[in-house]
């Protein structure tokens, strides 16, 4: 799938590959190319295949904004055609591109597979150990649980007395980074300037005006 600057026409030539679900009634030379490609590989061109209004088929618009086109498409294999579902193209999808964005449902069956389940992964803020209280008050955590343990163990017992005594440590005195995602550069202003584009993109598709535009 992608941009192939391909403009599929409704000639009888390109039913192999293609269906009548199409804006363009003749095929440019990239379409003809594009359709020449789809049937020496044995695929379809999954993107004229399904019926919709012309408003959600167009992906691309002149710089005038007068004529709409189709040019980008979604290929798939002849023996794995009916798992396209739908092809249909989002205009209100802020992509920020002067394509529009193209979604495409497919039904796969997809084995189960046993997966282990992935343990949960402490992330300790080790930045407090840069502050040197911090750091010897975790020092001295830890000698004083050791001290603590019984010196007469294997070798087994002895590790995972260690490491128990260093997770316990950790935990009292460094404790989990906090979970804040964007914290640095994602502010009021870039949410501010989100709202006014996605804003400004609506009402150029309500109204395309070259004031709007």
């Amino acid at each position: 799938m992608g941009d192939f600057n391909a403009k599929i026409g409704k000639e009888p030539a390109n039913q192999l590959v293609a269906e009548q679900h199409t804006i363009h009634d003749e095929t440019s030379e990239n379409g003809l190319i594009l359709c020449q490609f789809a049937e020496a590989n044995e695929l379809i061109i999954s993107s004229t295949c399904f019926e919709h209004k012309n408003i959600h088929k167009g992906t691309w618009n002149d710089p005038a904004g007068r004529t709409v086109n189709r040019i980008d498409h979604v290929l798939v294999n002849k023996r794995r055609a009916t798992i396209v579902e739908d092809v249909k193209t989002m205009r209100e999808a802020n992509c920020d591109s002067d394509h529009v964005l193209i979604r495409t449902i497919i039904r796969h069956k997809i084995s189960c597979t046993y997966q282990k389940k992935q343990k949960y992964k402490l992330r300790w803020d080790v930045h407090k150990l840069e502050n040197k209280n911090k750091k010897n008050e975790y020092q001295e955590c830890i000698t004083g649980k050791l001290r603590q343990i019984e010196r007469k163990q294997d070798v087994n017992e002895v590790w995972i007395n260690i490491k128990n005594v260093i997770l316990e440590s950790a935990n009292e005195k460094i404790g989990e980074q906090s979970k804040e995602r964007n914290q640095d550069w994602y502010d009021e202003e870039c949410q501010i300037a989100m709202k006014e584009k996605n804003d400004a993109r609506k009402k150029c598709l309500n109204k395309e005006t070259w004031k709007n535009r």
